[in-house]
């Protein structure tokens, strides 16, 4: 778990604590660019510099993203006796976007 204070963090966790704390709002990528942001960032602390939003979708959204199925199936490793089915889902909305559900449920325990 991340701390709530930004500047309290050492700066190789500041682009991670962008991803969960800002971005898992629904706020699009893009915004990471705009002055305004920026500025706020720079409030926070004078020394950080946000990275884009092509590094934030093309490194380190992905990257968080397989963070999370490795952590998820490293878990499901140690479960005996579970009883999983998943399911997957997914159609393109905009090219070149797509969008995917994963739906897991358990067996009666």
């Amino acid at each position: 778990m991340l701390p709530c204070s930004f500047s309290v963090l050492s700066p190789s966790l500041h682009p991670r604590f962008l991803l969960l704390r800002y971005f898992h709002s629904g706020v699009p990528p893009h915004v990471i660019d705009s002055a305004e942001f920026r500025a706020f960032c720079s409030t926070l602390n004078a020394n950080y510099k946000p990275p884009s939003a092509t590094t934030l979708s093309d490194r380190l959204i992905p990257n968080e993203r397989v963070g999370i199925i490795e952590g998820v199936v490293d878990h499901l490793k140690t479960e005996r006796d579970l009883h999983l089915t998943i399911t997957f889902d997914g159609r393109k909305i905009r090219k070149p976007k797509s969008f995917y559900t994963v739906h897991a449920t358990i067996g009666d325990l």
